[in-house]
């Protein structure tokens, strides 16, 4: 990637084309366009969450993979945002998105996640031998890029609904360990199903019932476009998706 230091136009008018950039590509990859005959929802409710599951069977300890499917439901855009790591694209990025899980004895509990392990920072090397200036820019430039790529900024028109990217979950060291050799953890898998980073694996045999709950806590904000000034996105609250079976097996 080439950085111009030299522009003298206003930061945010120089970012710009880099952000219509990423919602373009965000676009065309997490958003599937409004099935024929779409009409939009007459109540109040604006967005449905539908949970999928990849395998209605799975064995002893394995693995729970989904999909999300977030639809407008309403007959105006609404615009999703999230500033830091957006959990349609990443996997771990769980902060406003719990799942619970029924276990076989009826229990209901939150399924834990594996949030990770810190890799270090690593050094720059480009920054060798620039001027403190320079150097300053060059950082802010790269921060930018990297929390562009790892947000999300999608307008959904009417019936239009956003997927989650399909992901794998690298636990522990074997993430840092990735990153170290130049790999991409985060990258996108092939098929359209992602892994839950769970702590806690189907351990018993029975069913289980899972289902996906959003809840505004902090960076997501979901709103119409434009956004109203007095902010009617917070009074959203906690939307659930449907409830998904799993039979686990020997």
């Amino acid at each position: 990637m080439i950085l111009d230091f030299r522009s003298r136009m206003p930061e945010w008018e120089r970012r710009r084309p880099f952000e219509e950039a990423q919602r373009a590509k965000d676009r065309a990859e997490l958003v599937r366009q409004a099935p024929a005959g779409f009409k939009p929802s007459k109540s109040r409710k604006r967005v449905k969450i539908t949970l999928i599951a990849r395998d209605a069977k799975v064995k002893v300890g394995g693995s729970f993979w989904y999909r999300i499917e977030l639809r407008n439901m309403g007959p105006e855009p609404i615009r999703w945002m999230d500033h830091d790591w957006s959990f349609f694209k990443h996997g771990k990025a769980l902060s406003d998105w719990e799942f619970r899980m029924t276990l076989p004895n009826g229990k209901t509990k939150r399924m834990w996640v594996d949030r990770g392990v810190h890799c270090g920072a690593e050094e720059v090397r480009e920054v060798r031998g620039m001027a403190k200036e320079a150097r300053r820019k060059y950082i802010e430039d790269l921060e930018f890029h990297d929390k562009l790529e790892q947000g999300l900024d999608v307008t959904l028109q009417p019936g239009e609904t956003l997927v989650t990217r399909p992901w794998r979950y690298y636990g522990g060291f074997e993430y840092c360990d990735m990153v170290k050799r130049g790999e991409d953890p985060d990258a996108r898998i092939p098929g359209e199903f992602r892994e839950f980073p769970g702590l806690d694996p189907f351990e018993n045999l029975g069913a289980y019932h899972i289902k996906a709950v959003w809840t505004r806590k902090s960076i997501g904000v979901l709103w119409p476009k434009p956004p109203p000034d007095d902010f009617e996105h917070d009074k959203v609250g906690e939307i659930e998706s449907n409830e998904v079976r799993v039979e686990v097996v020997p």
